[in-house]
């Protein structure tokens, strides 16, 4: 399904004037900026360590599925508690990936990241309360859009999955106990 998603959202971007694709450096999003890249042949990918999905510590690889978050913790303090990436942390490590772009922007510019880090990106841009946060769903393989204008990054949209069959929708999230 991931490498349908991939080919799908690649040819949504096929029109757009892209000039640069910065992508996270793991293999899932990285094989992402191949597909995207196989219709804009004159520019490369950049690959960032700061755009990886957050280090989960003794539960990474584990699938959000089978993460068992009791129902009396939030995600950040099990993460946290299983020696994972701090949200705090994370936050400023999204924070950098704006800072980064906002240095470079010169036209249009693609990220292929992960669910959480793009979130981490919007909780940066909107400064929404965590319960707030809660409510913003994203799925594989959906684009969100933002602009950088005159000194401030504003969300155009976000999970946009038109481009994706219904056979092609994996939700991206955590379960809890």
């Amino acid at each position: 399904m991931g490498i349908s998603q991939a080919k799908d959202v690649a040819e949504k971007l096929s029109d757009m004037d892209i000039d640069l694709i910065i992508s996270s450096d793991l293999d899932r999003a990285y094989d992402t900026a191949k597909e995207i890249v196989k219709f804009h042949d004159e520019i490369s990918i950049e690959k960032s360590e700061l755009l990886r999905e957050r280090y989960f510590g003794d539960l990474q690889g584990k699938s959000g599925f089978n993460l068992d978050i009791p129902n009396n913790s939030s995600l950040t303090s099990y993460v946290e508690e299983h020696n994972g990436e701090t949200g705090e942390h994370f936050l400023n490590r999204a924070r950098e990936v704006l800072d980064s772009i906002e240095r470079k922007i010169e036209g249009e510019i693609v990220l292929v990241s992960h669910c959480g880090t793009i979130k981490a990106i919007l909780k940066n841009i909107l400064d929404e309360s965590p319960e707030e946060m809660k409510k913003i769903k994203l799925e594989n393989a959906s684009i969100t859009s933002l602009e950088f204008d005159d000194g401030e990054w504003n969300v155009l949209r976000y999970n946009d999955i038109e481009h994706l069959t219904d056979k092609n929708v994996a939700k991206c999230e955590v379960k809890k106990k």
